[in-house]
């Protein structure tokens, strides 16, 4: 019978982060350790393959400060991100010859757009430091009997000192986060936070967003009130052919999900909490409405020949001009002296207040990441161990923390699994 010193269910980054963390610790303190990952996939690593539209946006290059305040619990996650930033991230990577490059929001990404490099470096540590890695073993049932972890796959049996779950979360369910881990940890008498998918596309029956489909906008304001709340964020977004999509949105739909269903005791996003419900976008958030007056004044009676769909071409991307003056009753072949004044305020109204109706969420059940999952106050933010059992870690997306668009979610799941490896209980 092989007694492992740390077992890691699930292989996704936190999970495989978790093991060559281990493993590294262990060779610092001259305890050279028996390492398994046990995968329900035919290979680790099949969600982060998806990530970054399968280019991985491993990370962000912001100060962790900067990063912090960006993720759902700055004060949990504040010992991972400093033990284990970016910065060490990319270097155990540049260490077996990959390079990143830096775009723009400071995402990060493998210089040859492939988030295979990405996986296949992490495969390379665990078969160099000797991880038994078990592949098409769902885990079934997982129990503890003195100082030993039981965990029962599909197909064997395991025993060991120290239990890093590592499942994910519910989003993406065909990489196999089906919220496995949740049903573990319960059984250790863990509480979970409110679960639900997170960074996901709107749907809008507006009539116009159709025509609108494949149009991107870049650094613009999106926002939504509820109550007496004003919801906002910045970035990208794209027009599609049911709605909008691109960080921003997605970046929005977790305020969303958390003011309006939450608030109404309900995960499903029913359609019906969207009645008369709109976000506005702002497509020039660096004006305010008087100074985008003063200079279409200007710019009206110095350039009075020129046809208001060509000028309008110095804010928006030119496939979007014809369509937006049509939907705001401008003819777009109108010179800029003949613009009314009349004209000029619904100009201003809506590049700056431009409401889109939105209906529901797009393939709601397929989220980007899962949002809530494990209590995170029942977890040692300095070491991700239980506070409830003894040697028992969680890391990556089963805790009930997240963040934005941009590289966060995966350097949560990096950072939280290397302070879990770091972690261990040696003796």
């Amino acid at each position: 019978m092989t007694i492992y010193d740390l077992v890691v269910v699930g292989g996704g980054p936190g999970g495989i982060m978790g093991a060559i963390s281990a493993f590294i610790n262990g060779h610092k303190n001259q305890k050279p350790l028996k390492i398994a990952i046990i995968e329900k996939n035919s290979f680790l690593g099949k969600k982060l393959l998806l990530t970054g539209g399968k280019r991985c946006n491993i990370t962000n290059m912001k100060p962790v400060k900067e990063l912090l305040l960006k993720t759902s619990n700055k004060t949990f996650l504040k010992h991972s991100f400093y033990s284990f930033p970016s910065e060490k991230l990319l270097e155990l990577f540049k260490n077996k010859g990959l390079d990143f490059k830096i775009e723009e929001g400071d995402k990060v990404y493998p210089k040859n757009g492939d988030s295979h490099s990405v996986l296949n470096i992490l495969m390379e540590y665990l078969k160099e430091f000797n991880v038994d890695i078990f592949l098409n073993s769902p885990v079934e049932n997982i129990k503890k009997e003195d100082d030993y972890f039981i965990i029962s796959s599909l197909n064997n049996i395991f025993y060991s000192k120290n239990l890093l779950i590592s499942t994910g979360g519910i989003t993406y369910p065909t990489t196999g986060s089906t919220g496995d881990g949740y049903v573990f940890a319960s059984n250790f008498s863990h509480s979970l936070s409110k679960i639900h998918q997170g960074l996901l596309s709107l749907t809008s029956n507006d009539t116009f967003i159709k025509s609108l489909s494949g149009i991107s906008l870049k650094n613009i304001t999106i926002s939504f009130k509820h109550k007496s709340t004003n919801y906002f964020k910045k970035g990208d977004i794209l027009f599609t052919h049911f709605g909008l999509s691109g960080p921003g949105v997605l970046d929005l739909s977790n305020d969303i999900v958390e003011a309006i269903c939450l608030e109404n005791k309900s995960s499903d996003f029913l359609n019906g909490f969207f009645n008369n419900f709109y976000i506005t976008l702002d497509f020039l958030p660096q004006y305010n409405n008087e100074e985008l007056k003063n200079i279409f004044k200007t710019e009206f009676n110095k350039n009075g020949k020129l046809k208001i769909k060509n000028y309008l071409k110095h804010f928006l991307p030119n496939r979007f001009i014809e369509d937006f003056l049509e939907y705001i009753g401008v003819n777009s072949d109108k010179q800029l002296s003949n613009i009314k004044k009349d004209e000029i305020n619904s100009l201003i109204t809506n590049l700056k207040n431009f409401k889109v109706n939105i209906n529901g969420f797009f393939n709601k059940e397929h989220g980007i990441i899962t949002c809530g999952g494990v209590n995170s106050k029942e977890i040692n933010s300095k070491t991700m161990e239980s506070k409830i059992v003894k040697c028992l870690f969680f890391s990556g997306e089963i805790i009930d923390v997240y963040g934005p668009t941009g590289g966060y979610n995966l350097q949560i799941a990096f950072s939280t699994g290397y302070l879990a490896g770091l972690s261990l209980k040696l003796a």
